[in-house]
């Protein structure tokens, strides 16, 4: 029998495990490139050995893409790092830019499993606003699910954040979409709760290719 979640603390540990999995996938991807390409420079290290002349020129391109792997492996890590630690506080602040580049890096992964790709768009000047920035990751991505169960067309979702009527719009915008099978159960009482959470309403807007949190921005 499949469990019940609708407490955003249970829903949470689903998410968080959604997550770490797809960022060790990553970090997994990258130690194999390393360790592919160190090995290539063994076989080279060891035709030299024999008297080959060695290949500056491929050991150069190895050492180069090894590298390439540590700054994209930093960068997961640096995600990794912000992820866990939006989780210690039940409050804090945020700037939507840079809570959508982070959900950016945290989804991306799994939404091009499905064949979607996310981009990022963002109303400049909007201020901070105070809230439980793991509750809110986790409602986006449940948010992003959704765009991409209903999504038509175009496989592109983009990650917008704007005021709308003195309060923050945060969510996914994609082609006009007619539904799905899940559609009339959605947004369900696991998103209703973590809304609830938030202090937050949902907006589900077929025509207009929409799928948002609104949000108080003070």
């Amino acid at each position: 029998m499949e469990m019940k979640i609708t407490e955003p603390a249970d829903s949470g540990l689903v998410f968080f495990g959604k997550m770490s999995a797809s960022i060790s996938h990553e970090i997994k991807n990258v130690l194999a490139i390393i360790n592919e390409n160190a090995g290539l420079t063994e076989d080279l290290i060891a035709l030299a050995e024999k008297g080959r002349p060695l290949d500056l020129g491929r050991i150069k391109a190895l050492a180069s893409k090894v590298r390439q792997q540590v700054q994209r492996g930093d960068q997961i890590v640096k995600t990794m790092n912000l992820f866990a630690h939006s989780a210690d506080n039940k409050k804090g602040e945020i700037l939507p830019a840079d809570f959508l580049a982070l959900m950016v890096s945290l989804s991306r992964r799994l939404a091009s499993i499905k064949g979607f790709e996310i981009d990022v768009r963002c109303d400049k000047g909007i201020p901070e606003i105070t809230t439980i920035p793991f509750f809110l990751e986790n409602l986006l991505w449940l948010l992003i699910e959704y765009a991409m169960q209903v999504g038509e067309g175009e496989r592109r979702l983009i990650l917008c954040a704007g005021e709308l009527d003195g309060k923050l719009q945060i969510g996914i915008k994609l082609s006009p979409f007619r539904g799905s099978p899940n559609a009339s159960v959605f947004p369900g009482e696991r998103e209703r709760r973590l809304a609830e959470a938030l202090d937050a309403d949902l907006i589900v807007d077929p025509e207009k290719g929409e799928v948002s949190v609104l949000l108080k921005i003070k």
